[in-house]
């Protein structure tokens, strides 16, 4: 992947935690597309995406007061 399509991608997923996606739903989204299309996206790029989604879901909380 490529920068430009990590930063794509990592903005995508900071924007469907905004959405309310939840950071296991993202993880699970990211199996069903291991399984069905047979490509791994858990790999570094992946991990990557799933700490900017976390660090959002993190910043929304505390924004809360809820962490």
């Amino acid at each position: 992947m490529t920068d430009n399509e990590l930063s794509g991608a990592m903005a995508h997923a900071a924007a469907a935690i905004d959405a309310g996606l939840t950071v296991e739903e993202l993880v699970q989204a990211f199996k069903i597309v291991t399984i069905v299309k047979e490509i791994n996206v858990l790999c570094k790029s992946g991990i990557d995406v799933r700490k900017a989604a976390e660090e959002r879901y993190n910043e929304i909380q505390s924004a809360r007061g809820t962490k």
